[in-house]
């Protein structure tokens, strides 16, 4: 896919390249890297956004010529970004199926291929605000929680209950995760000082890492493990 991006929040200008027309390419892994404040979350909103939003109509079949200007701002609000948008605002996502183009105040969508050559996705973003669903307990009693972290939050019940007291080894110097389902709690498990603590006690660099590896390891596993036999059921 493509992206353009101008005068949306934090970014101005955007990507300049004269031989792109200012475009540039998101890849199956791309790395964002610029100061705090310049726009680098808010290119993965958007990217997160509209590749949820490319899987909505395929899959259900939507009508897009009925899908207005207000639904594209209304859609932005689950990440918190739909306060971004300037009288000179302009957005251009390019895929194999469609256009998508935020320009003049006007959210205008155009078909290129037939729905069929859609390449399904598994989309997810899982925010910076993802060490709150470490340290705090019964999050899903918490009213009012972003979409975003709310969303976080589920899946990472769901890898969690699966992990269940097996243990799942962390990409990390002897760091293990456990998941006790009668307390609904984590625990951090270090095998070479043979201690445990909960995973709210843990270090913040472990709080923030352990949801986004086990979340994306989980949903990554669900999409491939046992195919067929999904496709079946």
């Amino acid at each position: 896919m493509q992206l353009k991006i101008k005068n949306f929040g934090p970014i101005k200008e955007g990507y300049t390249n004269p031989q792109t027309d200012d475009f540039f390419d998101v890849y199956r892994c791309s790395v964002l890297i610029g100061e705090q404040g310049t726009g680098k979350s808010t290119i993965a909103k958007l990217v997160s956004t509209l590749l949820w939003l490319e899987k909505d109509i395929i899959q259900r079949r939507r009508d897009f010529n009925q899908f207005k200007t207000e639904d594209f701002i209304k859609l932005c609000k689950n990440q918190k970004i739909d306060g971004y948008f300037k009288l000179d605002s302009y957005i251009c996502y390019k895929s194999y199926i469609f256009d998508f183009e935020y320009k003049d105040s006007q959210f205008l969508i155009t078909k290129k291929n037939d729905l069929s050559k859609y390449n399904g996705k598994k989309i997810m973003y899982i925010p910076s605000e993802r060490n709150l669903i470490s340290v705090l307990e019964d999050v899903d009693e918490i009213s009012g929680l972003p979409y975003t972290l709310q969303s976080t939050y589920e899946e990472f019940i769901k890898a969690s209950k699966k992990i269940g007291e097996k243990k799942k080894k962390l990409p990390l110097n002897g760091f293990e995760y456990s998941y006790n389902k009668a307390i609904n709690t984590g625990f951090i498990e270090d095998i070479n000082n043979n201690s445990i603590v909960k995973l709210s006690a843990s270090s913040s660099g472990l709080q923030s890492f352990a949801p986004l590896f086990l979340i994306s390891d989980y949903l990554s596993k669900s999409v491939t493990e046992d195919f067929f036999d999904k496709i079946a059921n």
